[in-house]
């Protein structure tokens, strides 16, 4: 299941991190923060994608921690969606 996830994940973030050595930076683990490539529109893009995709409710306190790498974002996902 948190293959199916990832993917999604990633096809989403494709939309907004247009930068190819970003987006691989982010399948390495790197911060979704971090690279540069997220500025605060498409963050908040982003989490709306996100909530439609996968049904869920992203509370704006918890992004930073969110957001720290494809995993951490992953997990939330899977644990929000069983």
């Amino acid at each position: 299941m948190t293959q199916d996830i990832t993917s999604r994940c990633l096809d989403i973030l494709g939309k907004f991190v247009e930068d190819a050595d970003d987006m691989e930076n982010i399948r390495q683990g790197a911060s979704l923060l971090g690279t540069g490539s997220l500025d605060s529109l498409s963050m908040v893009n982003l989490v709306v994608e996100l909530e439609s995709e996968f049904g869920i409710a992203i509370e704006s306190d918890s992004l930073e921690t969110l957001f720290q790498n494809l995993d951490s974002l992953v997990n939330h996902i899977a644990a929000r969606t069983k």
